[in-house]
């Protein structure tokens, strides 16, 4: 068996992730479970799975290779991708089944490539700056703006009275934001970090003036990301980040007034630099429909044919058997062919899934493919993918 996987190296929030598989069975082989998972990692190492879509159901596949293609929506409040707090993402095929050494137990192959997951465009790139003018603690300030962009020089006015220094720090606050319910309130591998300095001045003339800082070249732009999955087995988890800037403004008064401290803080904005170029990989650009009664690829439903649809029934295991006949009256061969099949049970109740594989399907030739359930339906839901 194996297991080739092609996706995007790289994503912008809100666009759909690309991507093919592609699985050589060498013999007929049962399967478990096959699809896609974008995972990243909590700071405790587990697997966050952000979103997942399936390939393959449990079912029987004749030897062959069965290429498939998906596009997945990668929703907005996703966390981009942070290396400065190791968040990183990899795209993982995966094929669940029993295990060769012992049929009561799983055994998972998988495929893994990463991907870079990138913002789309800052809320604050259209904001406009806001003048901040301040007086507290007989510290007057002005500053022109409160929205600056790495490398830019922030340029504070001051006037103040009775004090022997002043000075003012640019500083950073940021941090994983990890909040997994099932394991206790927060995780006890992210820790509450300090502030960070990324610059500062300082001057002895107190009574008027102006400093000047300049925000680092690789400032890490303001955000604040919080995702939550939709899935019931994940309920109770959050994973978001945050990078928060502000101007810490310390005054130390004269020993006559009182030599005290004077300390507050002004918080600013720190916006990204123009977005980055995303490479296209050159990738299928699809997205998936929903389910008919009879879905295929529309270049290849006209040419599939119903036969027929017989009902049986297995008194001795109470089972239903209803058997597909189902012909290719296309000119081509199709190749990697899979047939998954379900039902409507009162017209409301889904059934289970079952999938059928064969390597490949004739002209003119007719299938029969068989599913069993223990509930009687009303419809059987057939839907078929190809190589093509």
């Amino acid at each position: 068996m194996k297991l080739s996987l092609d996706n995007d190296d790289s994503i912008i929030l809100g666009d759909y992730l690309n991507v093919i598989t592609k699985t050589t069975f060498e013999e007929t082989t049962e399967i478990l479970w096959g699809g896609l998972k974008l995972i990243s990692k909590n700071p405790c190492k587990r697997d966050l799975i952000i979103t997942k879509s399936e390939i393959f159901n449990q079912g029987t596949f004749e030897a062959g290779e069965y290429i498939r293609k998906r596009s997945q929506l990668i929703n907005p409040n996703v966390v981009p991708t942070i290396p400065a707090r190791s968040i990183h993402y990899l795209v993982k095929m995966t094929l669940r089944i029993k295990s060769p050494l012992n049929s009561q137990k799983e055994m998972e192959i998988f495929k893994e490539n990463p991907l870079k997951i990138f913002p789309k465009e800052s809320i604050y790139q259209n904001r406009i700056p806001t003048p901040i003018k301040l007086i507290m603690s007989g510290i007057d300030l002005e500053i022109s703006k409160d929205i600056f962009k790495p490398g830019e020089a922030i340029k504070i006015d001051y006037k103040t009275s009775n004090l022997v220094l002043f000075q003012i720090r640019l500083k950073q606050k940021a941090n994983l934001i990890c909040i997994c319910e099932p394991f206790g309130e927060q995780c006890g591998s992210t820790e509450e970090l300090p502030p960070v300095i990324a610059g500062g001045a300082k001057t002895s003339k107190t009574d008027h003036g102006f400093l000047l800082i300049r925000v680092p070249n690789h400032a890490e732009p303001s955000h604040e990301y919080l995702w939550e999955p939709q899935e019931k087995d994940q309920w109770g988890i959050k994973f978001g980040d945050y990078s928060k800037w502000f101007l810490e403004i310390i005054g130390n008064r004269k020993r006559e007034v009182g030599g005290d401290i004077i300390s507050f803080e002004i918080p600013i904005i720190i916006k990204p630099q123009k977005q980055q170029n995303i490479i296209e990989t050159g990738l299928f650009r699809e997205r998936e429909e929903g389910l008919e009664l009879f879905e295929a690829p529309p270049a290849i439903k006209k040419g599939i044919n119903i036969i027929s649809i017989d009902t049986d029934k297995d008194t001795a295991s109470s089972t239903f058997i209803y058997k597909l006949r189902i012909k290719n009256n296309l000119k081509d061969i199709l190749n990697g062919v899979t047939i998954e099949n379900s039902g409507i049970q009162r017209g409301l109740f889904e059934t289970y899934k079952h999938m059928t594989g064969f390597n490949a399907w004739l002209s003119g030739e007719e299938k029969i493919i068989e599913y069993k359930t223990r509930q009687e339906i009303d419809t059987l839901i057939s839907t078929i993918e190809t190589n093509s």
